[in-house]
């Protein structure tokens, strides 16, 4: 068969908490209109956390930002403090995941995912990135069977329908493929586009 493995949508979602206004007068992060300025929002987030350091969002969101440009052992460590607050933290776990996955540490990332979905069943990302990580890792049938468990969670999942639709033409097959293919775009998405033209025709 041929890999795909190139195609794969890896855009699993870095998952964070509004601050929900706790702290009057201090910005929590976005406040200030810097989205994507990391810096500024790791600065607002460290002034959440100064005020009150068992507070478990800024650390999870701090992990995001660092996730975002690509310092994933500093993620891991705010991800890890996040948990230490709130040991049922689902999206510490999740996010920790992903910064496992990307540093290739398939089985630490596996653990974490697992411990998310421990807590919180029917959260569908850790599941989806479950399915990232046995792609990866060319087990195309267990990719299969997370990317469904997702997509049974979130119908409208366009990255677990779109990478579910990748493994299926790993596994041979074709027609399931392109109806996830075409699912996606029925979802309103571009990104199953060019592979519902180069095999679905």
């Amino acid at each position: 068969l041929t890999n795909y493995s190139s195609g794969i949508f890896l855009n699993w979602q870095i998952e964070g908490e509004e601050t929900d206004g706790k702290f009057r007068g201090i910005f929590c992060g976005g406040g200030r209109g810097y989205l994507w300025d990391y810096s500024t929002l790791i600065e607002d987030y460290k002034n959440c956390i100064d005020l009150d350091s068992n507070y478990r969002k800024p650390y999870n969101n701090i992990g995001n930002c660092y996730q975002a440009l690509r310092k994933y052992k500093q993620a891991i460590d705010y991800y890890d403090n996040a948990i230490s607050i709130d040991s049922t933290y689902d999206l510490a776990y999740n996010n920790k995941g992903n910064a496992l996955l990307e540093l290739g540490d398939y089985r630490t990332a596996e653990m974490s995912y697992k411990c998310a979905i421990l807590i919180n069943s029917s959260y569908p990302s850790p599941y989806c990135n479950l399915g990232i990580l046995y792609y990866k890792q060319s087990d195309y049938k267990k990719a299969e069977e997370y990317y469904t468990k997702a997509i049974q969670l979130n119908e409208s999942y366009i990255t677990a329908i779109a990478n579910r639709g990748l493994t299926y033409l790993e596994l041979g097959k074709r027609n399931k493929a392109c109806d996830d293919f075409q699912k996606t775009i029925d979802l309103g998405s571009t990104v199953a586009k060019k592979f519902l033209d180069l095999h679905c025709k």
